[in-house]
């Protein structure tokens, strides 16, 4: 019975908007990657399998893929610990920088006029975002204003906003994305 209430929920998210799929998405991603967090900081976890039991018995259903991407992204590592063998444990917090990056996935689009930056991103996902770039202190920005998926960037006086918004997408790399 659980498998197909599992299957009528996958069913219903699909046949759901994509503006409210995004969201939900967004908001998913990162209740998943506390859980993560959570148990590995609670637990000896050795593998991926029993992790993603330990996170399907809290209601999170994931695949080994997801899985595996959701550990690279938190810098999850398998670290041999005497007597209970190989486990994973989390490294230290990224930098500001690293952890901007890692937010990139989020990002819709990048565009600017001559007073401010924009930043669109997923829903729900603004608020993170713009903390991450403040804490990343691109000498360029001033500072921001983030509602729940824009984000506006004041560029410091003497940098046009085109300067903000380039400065911006070259930290990002591949994911600063172009309007």
């Amino acid at each position: 019975m659980r498998a197909a209430t599992h299957d009528k929920s996958e069913r219903a998210s699909h046949e759901r908007p994509s503006h409210e799929r995004g969201e939900s998405e967004a908001h998913d991603k990162a209740a998943r990657l506390d859980a993560i967090k959570r148990i590995i900081r609670e637990r000896s976890v050795a593998t991926q399998e029993e992790l993603g039991k330990l996170l399907h018995a809290e209601g999170f259903h994931v695949t080994q893929g997801t899985l595996s991407r959701d550990l690279t992204q938190l810098g999850a590592l398998r670290v041999a610990r005497s007597g209970v063998g190989a486990i994973y444990e989390l490294g230290p917090e990224p930098e500001p920088i690293q952890r901007l990056r890692a937010l990139g996935d989020l990002l819709l689009f990048i565009s600017d006029n001559e007073a401010l930056a924009v930043v669109r991103t997923q829903p729900g996902a603004a608020n993170a975002v713009a903390r991450a770039i403040d804490l990343a202190r691109i000498p360029e920005c001033l500072g921001s204003i983030a509602g729940d998926d824009t984000i506006f960037l004041t560029p410091v006086r003497g940098v046009g906003a085109r300067r903000l918004s380039n400065a911006l997408r070259e930290l990002l790399g591949e994911n600063g994305k172009r309007s």
